[in-house]
């Protein structure tokens, strides 16, 4: 539950508790600690009822013992967070770690999820020392033990029928069941499990590993052969729905294509005016040709009129082509064009050249 905004509010507790209650169902959960809660870490979790209200060691040894609070939420609902502040991690001398857990009540009956926060202790409770003559306090299982040294063996019970009178009173027959000891003999984390086996980092990091790759591994498995036809029935699906869109986009194409022609063979006046214009070489020409568009009792002008979109008041306006000249033609032109505009000499008497040569 990494997602939980902070500062944690008993607001959104109260929604968390209620949700996780209403989906538990009966679901059946198991853990395993591989390490210490980290500041930040939340937990769902459901006590056993043995255990009644004391949570099983967390890795942290808690010198204090837990706060009560209660947050009254309406007539039937109450919420009580029990918090520690002082967590010391076995062999240091520093408190480390604060932890709270929440239980909701409905009608003063526990709600069967808690909710337990974990968070680093602030810099002042970090530098509270340690009192060396105070316990740590572990947390207790309650586990119902028979105590054989208090109570004897009980005798078996003689036949006896309903009606039978023991001190003038009937005697039940449930009378005979045994009961269980009144007072459960409490036993620490320390008495009741194992010693510890020290774990190191790869350890965790294995034990995690396998953890993730077993998620995985059911996450990407293929799905099971009764749900086989299912698999069959949707790629049937996709293949109809396929072939479906790509015939319907084979007749769009179709269709444009024959729109295409249908516009070249509409348009065919457009293609009458353009191979004119091409055909113009001289500017009479050119003057020419837009005075004939410019005529309206010419039918076949009015056809390229409509086919350019132009309407009766609209005049078409004369502009110079331009023709594409390569170097050697423009050159040439030039030369030409600058021999024409030399004026020609008149040509003189032989007779008179002599004349005058020879006087």
């Amino acid at each position: 539950m990494a997602d939980v905004p902070y500062p944690l509010r008993d607001e959104m507790v109260i929604d968390l508790l209620a949700k996780a209650n209403a989906y538990i169902g009966n679901t059946t959960f198991g853990f395993a600690i591989l390490d210490k809660p980290h500041s930040g870490y939340n937990m769902m979790f459901i006590l056993h009822p043995d255990n009644q209200d004391e949570c099983p060691s967390d890795g942290y040894a808690w010198i204090d013992k837990e706060v009560v609070r209660t947050v009254q939420i309406d007539a039937a609902r109450s919420l009580i967070a029990y918090s520690r502040r002082q967590g010391v991690v076995p062999g240091t001398d520093r408190i480390a770690m604060t932890r709270t857990r929440y239980q909701l009540f409905n009608s003063n009956q526990p709600i069967q999820v808690q909710f337990m926060h974990y968070l680093a202790a602030d810099d002042k409770t970090r530098s509270m020392p340690i009192p060396p003559n105070i316990p740590f306090a572990t947390a207790a299982r309650r586990i119902p033990v028979a105590s054989y040294s208090q109570q004897p063996p009980a005798p078996a019970p003689a036949r006896v029928t309903t009606h039978q009178l023991v001190g003038g009173a009937a005697v039940p027959r449930a009378a005979s069941v045994r009961k269980p000891a009144a007072n459960p003999t409490l036993i620490s984390d320390a008495q009741y499990l194992a010693p510890p086996v020290p774990v190191t980092a790869r350890d965790v990091a294995v034990a995690r590993f396998k953890r993730n790759h077993d998620w995985m591994e059911a996450i990407l498995a293929l799905p099971p052969d009764k749900d086989a036809n299912v698999v069959e029935a949707r790629e049937q699906e996709v293949r109809a729905v396929t072939e479906r869109w790509t015939a319907r986009l084979a007749a769009i194409q179709t269709q444009g294509d024959d729109e295409e022609e249908e516009l070249v063979v509409d348009g065919s006046g457009l293609a009458d005016v353009v191979r004119i214009v091409d055909a113009i070489a001289a500017a009479a020409d050119w003057d020419a040709h837009v005075a004939r568009m410019n005529a309206s009792d010419d039918d076949e002008v009015r056809r390229w009129r409509a086919a350019l979109g132009l309407v009766e008041q609209d005049c078409v306006v004369p502009y110079a082509p331009v023709q594409s000249v390569d170097l050697a033609s423009a050159t040439a032109s030039a030369t030409t064009e600058e021999q024409q505009r030399v004026p020609e000499q008149p040509a003189r008497d032989v007779d008179m050249v002599e004349a005058t040569a020879s006087g």
